[in-house]
């Protein structure tokens, strides 16, 4: 209540007042305004401008060793924006976000990871630094039901709250008429359009981070793949087991997958016993890390989703170093060692000095002492010919092997049998006769084919030198029919000498 004391200017006049302790103190009425200006009675149109000076300090906590179990008794967020949450120390399981307007019933909230591409989480593996902006009355983190080892930090209360990259987007004017692209804001608030690949499909940020830790058997650290190309996954902390790596389409079933080191040089493995890092292709839509054999520790995994191939490029070298691979087997054949190092070899499927028993590939031909199948016909494919000595053999006609020359001295006129029939379908084939007549009385000669004249030729008498007739094209015999002769009169005595060789 208002103790007015009286004034007296003249006629008189009341002044608003206060007593406290005995003093009267006035009671006056704000106006704001530059100097010399009136902006307006104070009111709740019109507020006073006011700045919040943040005072806040930090409140330490843990250590906390159990699961299911609050880090700090339940903070009343009544008139700041944000929790900022520093944790330390090693543990396995996740920190819960959780906030309620009733100090009783909690439910999950989101915060900010300062150390991670990813913006907005529920729940965090630490050690690191995290922003939850007030939702509502009361806010606590709660140890998971799968927590394992020793969480401690501290949290402080925030009158200002760190700016979200997707709540503070200035937005501009847009044309209708006019097809605007879509994009975002960068680290350092430059706006930069959003990627799309081929397809139309919106290319994921790169380089996406994900954390896991436990002390059991089971999954570490779990992802959906869609939009990336390779994982880089890295294994840390003290520890004893194995880790095995896994992907699925549906979620349910899981399959090994091959991981590379990304030191290069070792061999692919699809599990682990140690730390390490290693690249895999992002080959189905989900990929865990798993504990499949525990032993004791904390298994923890810091996985990175990236937009590059899971192998080297000329832009983006995956993989440190050149990588050892083996093809032991073709089409289920185990293959032949053989080439120089740094080029795969080619070669066929037998060595020099083996027995051509298969089909081959080589540089080269067969050495023929006969005639080959019989089933090689027009339009067949068939190998170079070679002799015994490795010599190629580009004889007229035939391989000497398959050559014959006979000799005979004609004295009769009946048939003669010059060479016996060849077994089917072989042919003889006559490619010149050489004849001498040493009697006085001149004869004729015939070649045969069986009873079918080949060739007939005069013979003068009492030749001093022998006479050769040569056939470019060879005098063609039937398949398995005699090379016979006859002589035109019956005193005859001519030396014959008849060259050929085998056909089919």
């Amino acid at each position: 209540m208002a103790d007015n004391v009286a004034i007296t200017p003249g006629s008189g006049a009341t002044a608003a007042s206060d007593d406290i302790g005995g003093v009267q103190f006035q009671r006056i009425k704000l106006v704001h305004g530059a100097d010399g200006v009136n902006d307006g009675d104070v009111s709740s149109v019109n507020g006073l401008p006011t700045y919040i000076v943040d005072t806040s300090t930090a409140t330490s906590f843990g250590p906390i060793t159990t699961a299911n179990t609050a880090l700090f008794a339940a903070v009343d967020t009544a008139n700041e924006r944000a929790v900022v949450l520093q944790l330390t120390s090693s543990h396995a399981g996740t920190i819960n976000l959780e906030a309620s307007n009733d100090g009783t019933n909690y439910w999950p909230i989101q915060g900010f990871d300062f150390d991670c591409d990813q913006f907005l989480k529920n729940s965090f593996t630490g050690p690191g630094l995290f922003q939850v902006s007030v939702s509502a009355r009361w806010f606590r983190a709660v140890t998971s039901s799968d927590f394992a080892g020793s969480v401690s930090g501290s949290y402080s209360l925030r009158s200002g709250n760190h700016e979200q990259p997707f709540s503070s987007v200035n937005l501009t004017h847009v044309d209708p008429s006019v097809v605007m692209q879509m994009g975002g804001i960068d680290q350092d608030n430059q706006r930069v359009p959003v990627r799309l690949n081929s397809l139309g499909h919106v290319v994921p940020a790169d380089g996406q981070q994900f954390r896991g830790s436990v002390s059991r058997l089971g999954s570490i650290v779990q992802v959906d793949t869609t939009g990336y190309n390779s994982i880089v996954l890295q294994l840390v902390n003290t520890w004893a087991g194995t880790v095995s790596f896994e992907a699925s389409n549906d979620g349910t079933t899981w399959v090994a997958v091959v991981g590379w080191p990304s030191a290069g040089g070792a061999a692919p493995v699809t599990s682990s016993t140690a730390n390490g890092q290693w690249i895999l292709p992002a080959s189905g839509r989900f990929f865990r890390a798993r504990c499949s054999a525990y032993t004791s520790g904390f298994p923890s995994a810091v996985l990175l989703l990236r937009n590059s191939p899971a192998f080297a490029t000329a832009t983006s070298p995956s993989i440190a170093t050149n990588q050892t691979v083996n093809v032991a087997q073709i089409g289920g054949t185990n293959t032949v060692t053989a080439g120089v190092a740094g080029m795969m070899a080619v070669g066929g499927n037998i060595a020099e000095d083996t027995a051509a028993t298969s089909n081959p590939v080589i540089s080269g031909g067969v050495v023929r002492t006969a005639l080959p199948a019989s089933t090689v016909v027009a339009g067949d494919a068939i190998r170079a010919t070679y002799s015994q000595s490795g010599q190629m053999i580009t004889k007229q006609n035939a391989p000497g092997d398959l050559d014959f020359y006979v000799n005979a001295t004609v004295t009769t006129n009946a048939q003669t049998s010059l060479r016996a029939a060849q077994a089917s379908p072989i042919r003889q084939n006559v490619t010149s006769v050489t004849f001498q007549n040493t009697n006085a009385t001149a004869t004729t000669l015939t070649i045969q084919d069986g009873s079918t004249t080949l060739v007939t030729f005069s013979v003068p008498a009492s030749m001093t030198l022998p006479l050769q007739l040569l056939f470019p094209t060879p005098l063609r015999g039937t398949a398995a029919t005699a090379l016979n002769y006859t002589a035109g009169t019956t005193g005859a005595s001519v030396l014959l000498t008849v060259t050929g060789f085998n056909s089919y």
